[in-house]
């Protein structure tokens, strides 16, 4: 899989992860189809502390941009 996609693929999963997480009820019509919610929610609001490792500067950048470490 070309870079290009594999990180929009990683960031558009990223984005409903949070949607999920916020235990809205979730209408997703993008890479993957998703409808209704998600329960129980994650203990922490918001979710989960995503980290992402990278070794490039525009990873880095979008590391400290996106998420949480």
């Amino acid at each position: 899989m070309p870079c290009e996609k594999s990180i929009g693929t990683l960031m558009e999963s990223f984005r409903l992860w949070q949607v999920l997480w916020s235990g809205e009820s979730v209408s997703w019509d993008r890479r993957w189809q998703v409808e209704g919610q998600l329960a129980p929610t994650p203990y922490r609001p918001g979710g989960p502390r995503i980290w992402l490792g990278t070794g490039v500067p525009t990873g880095i950048e979008r590391a400290a941009r996106t998420f949480d470490g």
